[in-house]
């Protein structure tokens, strides 16, 4: 196991492949926890209510952030203010605050991200991941959440931004094939990627909610322009 972070509705692993499924690994793990907690709480029934998603990392880049972004779950969440403040993550034990449980592997972590095991050494990967906790939610790691119209209106500057077009180009109808495309992108990336609601989403471009569920009918996300536009949210 390379990192994990227990939460209130969802677990995150970060863990190295191998010759087993990770579905089967997960359905054994996830039964066990369910038959427990059932027998704890005098409840019955699944516990679980998803099935499991997975994203590989091919690289040490992906590697830590991946990493990252699990350590700063509860950051993001409001729970605690900094990584090293949660009980229910792997960080602790990265910074040696506190000692992990036997399947946690902290220094093949560290020393596949390029950090030592040294005091210096994690006292280095502290600040790699406090410097990515401002970042906002990736929904290709957590899946559509909760938004508000802040989230919606710095999707469409975002979009505005990236395409190099007025704001009020994206609102208004026109004849131009480009952008009445773009348009359709927008609304792809802002409801069915990002998890925006259809009126945060109307309010920040200035246009109905019927027109934003006929445009979400509508669109066809290209590849190319999905993952450029969500790259530029993430960042901004």
């Amino acid at each position: 196991m390379c990192a994990y972070a227990l939460m209130s509705s969802h677990v995150h692993l970060v863990m190295e492949g191998g010759e087993r499924p990770l579905g089967a690994f997960l359905h054994r793990l996830n039964t066990s926890y369910a038959l427990w907690f059932n027998r704890a709480t005098g409840n019955y029934g699944p516990v679980f209510a998803e099935r499991p998603f997975s994203q590989p990392a091919t690289d040490a880049e992906t590697l830590g952030r991946f990493v990252a972004y699990v350590h700063n779950n509860p950051v993001r969440a409001g729970v605690v203010s900094s990584p090293e403040a949660s009980t229910w993550t792997s960080h602790r034990a990265f910074v040696a605050e506190a000692s992990g449980p036997r399947f946690l592997d902290v220094e093949w972590t560290l020393a596949a991200l390029g950090f030592s095991a040294s005091s210096a050494g994690r006292a280095a990967f502290h600040r790699y991941v406090c410097a990515r906790a401002p970042l906002a939610r990736d929904p290709r790691l957590d899946g559509p959440g909760p938004s508000s119209v802040r989230h919606a209106e710095k999707l469409v500057t975002v979009a505005a931004k990236t395409w190099c077009v007025d704001r009020s180009a994206l609102r208004l109808p026109c004849g131009d094939r480009r952008m009445t495309q773009q348009r359709l992108h927008l609304t792809a990336v802002a409801l069915e990627v990002v998890g925006l609601r259809a009126d945060h989403f109307a309010s920040a471009l200035g246009v109905s909610k019927a027109l934003v569920t006929r445009l979400r009918r509508e669109a066809a996300m290209q590849d190319w322009q999905s993952a450029e536009l969500l790259e530029a949210y993430l960042a901004a």
